[in-house]
């Protein structure tokens, strides 16, 4: 079972001065390098399999107007702990009987977890690609829903499905702000 992702696997710590257009350039310069040496291979933020009927795709200029959207709150690099939202976040594991509850902000590489039930307290960024909430946010509908996940193509093989976790249902509601999903709860 490959270990649970940490903050520093998925953060480069050098990209905290650059501009939005600045890491997305950076990133498809070494995603592109990348896919030269690792044909289909594809940047974090483009989702390597995904469900025609349920998914838009983002196109580099929808993934940059999307990132200035969610740059505006300016809680990216910050600690934005929320105690009223670590309640949610309980209350919700609670009446869906769930034992995993995350809110997250999706960033160009990573997902920023601002509150989460049953992950674990120290767990702050997770790696963004294939994960379900880059899937959550490029979805027509207004919630994105996986009844299971095991039997899934897109999850079948995601850490958390494979792992302790177990993970089989998912469910996520995008925030939209500008016509922009930026935050998954």
């Amino acid at each position: 079972m490959a270990p649970l992702p940490r903050d520093d696997a998925c953060y480069n710590h050098d990209e905290e001065k650059l501009s939005i257009e600045e890491k997305l350039r950076a990133h498809l310069a070494s995603d592109q390098n990348t896919k030269n040496e690792h044909p289909g291979w594809c940047p974090a933020w483009m989702l390597t399999t995904y469900d025609e009927s349920t998914t838009k795709v983002n196109t580099i200029d929808d993934e940059l107007k999307r990132l200035k959207t969610l740059e505006r709150f300016r809680i990216l690099d910050e600690d934005p702990h929320d105690d009223t939202l670590d309640g949610l976040t309980t209350m919700a594991a609670t009446i869906f009987g769930v034992s995993m509850v995350l809110v997250d902000l999706v960033d160009l590489g990573r997902l920023k977890v601002v509150s989460n039930y049953g992950l674990g307290e120290d767990i702050k960024f997770l790696p963004r690609n294939n994960s379900f909430c880059s899937h959550a946010i490029q979805c027509v509908d207004q919630v994105c829903v996986v009844p299971n996940a095991a039997e899934d193509d897109r999850f079948r093989n995601h850490w958390a499905v494979t792992g302790e976790s177990h993970v089989r249902f998912y469910a996520a509601a995008a925030l939209v702000v500008d016509d922009y999903k930026v935050r998954i709860v």
